[in-house]
């Protein structure tokens, strides 16, 4: 990916991303799964043309109910989902999963949004009725309105927390350049998508957005997962968390399995060594049944203390 500082590499690197992401919102539109795009060129276009850098990749969101077309479309055009044949349930705790075409060219494809609790469904009835438009790549294609893209923003840093400098970018500049009413509104939004959590841990970690959650009267306690992640915890860290919340003796010992001893694929994903033939694998899984453990023990402290700090429920 170009750097930030070659602005004409910049911008035939974006030119890329559009044209993708077009050709992918024309084969989801005939497939009655019209999607919503996140991120990317929205930023630009609801906070000015200064904050234009590169896409990562290409955000969607889809009604959870066409999800398995967007998959077979996207199929169909040649990208690879990301593990493909693989069970990502109890291995992918985020909301998308990852496509890839060739070596650059990636779709993320969501079925609800980070951080919100409501039910997916729910989440699309609300978002797709706060749908704008962006012009790209000659076609008209459907995203967030400002106050959603505020809130979307906010949840992005808390997400990825406060050792992760670009969200918090993105973030810095909404809370500087958007007007009070529309943080009241994402404010809104947040409550209808039982995200305030997740949007006030994001604001909080920005000295504006601090001043500002108090002001819309936002928590500043947060349930453990949130708080694990704007603090940038570790991936163990979160595994305890998600440890702690199975439910049952069987669900708990399935997650362990998952998680210790995953399948072949997502070990040759992770460890290059288990590329490298049967042996490799069986050394990867060797070295895994005794790093597993011990990064958990050294992510204990960590957890605990977001755990103890949570609020509690009645």
């Amino acid at each position: 990916m170009p750097s930030h500082a070659d602005t004409t590499a910049v911008a035939a690197w974006n030119l890329m991303i559009d044209a993708v992401t077009a050709e992918v919102v024309r084969a989801l539109r005939a497939a009655d799964a019209d999607p919503i795009l996140l991120k990317g060129p929205t930023l630009s276009h609801w906070l000015g043309s200064d904050l234009t850098r590169p896409y990562v990749d290409c955000d969607l969101l889809v009604a959870p109910a066409r999800v398995d077309a967007a998959e077979q479309v996207l199929a169909g055009l040649g990208f690879r989902r990301y593990l493909e044949g693989i069970d990502l349930e109890e291995h992918w705790p985020h909301p998308a999963v990852a496509w890839q075409r060739g070596k650059d060219e990636l779709v993320d494809l969501h079925r609800t949004i980070w951080g919100a609790e409501a039910p997916p469904e729910h989440v699309w009835d609300v978002l797709a009725a706060r749908r704008s438009s962006l012009r790209l790549a000659r076609l008209d294609v459907a995203i967030l309105d400002i106050a959603a893209t505020a809130l979307l923003l906010a949840l992005h840093a808390a997400k990825h927390g406060a050792a992760h400098d670009r969200p918090l970018a993105d973030l810095n500049a909404a809370l500087r350049r958007l007007d009070a009413e529309t943080w009241k509104e994402a404010a809104r939004l947040a409550r209808d998508l039982e995200a305030e959590p997740a949007l006030a841990a994001g604001m909080r970690l920005d000295p504006v957005g601090r001043t500002l959650a108090d002001e819309l009267g936002l928590p500043d306690r947060y349930p453990t997962g949130i708080a694990l992640a704007a603090g940038s915890a570790s991936h163990s860290a979160n595994t305890l968390e998600r440890l702690s919340s199975a439910n049952g003796a069987r669900a708990t010992a399935a997650f362990v399995a998952h998680r210790v001893v995953p399948p072949a694929a997502w070990m040759r994903a992770g460890y290059p060594l288990a590329r490298r033939g049967r042996a490799g694998l069986v050394v990867s899984y060797a070295w895994r049944l005794v790093a597993v453990p011990v990064r958990l023990i050294r992510a204990l402290p960590t957890w605990h203390r977001a755990h103890k700090s949570a609020p509690r429920t009645p």
